[in-house]
Formats: structure tokens, sequence, C-alpha cells
């Protein structure tokens, strides 16, 4: 593994790791569905990022 794709997987981790941070367990406003489905494309959009760095490993 080269300097320049562990750079890249350790970015794509640290992307993972903010977006996990948006998730809120006790939000305000809205409905709770709409809280559900806003917490699910969160944590869809950090699984992204994390197989982007398994893909680079």
């Amino acid at each position: 593994m080269t300097a320049d794709t562990a750079f890249t997987i350790m970015a794509f981790l640290d992307k993972a790791e903010r977006t996990l941070g948006d998730v809120r367990l006790y939000p305000t406003g809205g409905t709770l569905r709409e809280r559900l489905e806003n917490n699910r494309e969160t944590l869809a959009r950090a699984r992204r990022h994390l197989e982007e760095a398994r893909a680079l490993a």
C-alpha cells in the first residue's frame, strides 16, 4: 500500500466519522418518520465512505 492510498483511506474514514456525528439520537422538530429517514440517509452516507475505504485497502 502506498502512502497516497493510506491517506485516501484515512480521508474516507474521517468522512465517515464526521457523517456519523450528524446522527441525532434526540432530534427536535419534524415527525418521527422524518427523523428516522434522515438518520437512515446519514448512516447510508457513512456506510458508503467506509465501503470506499475498504475498496482501497
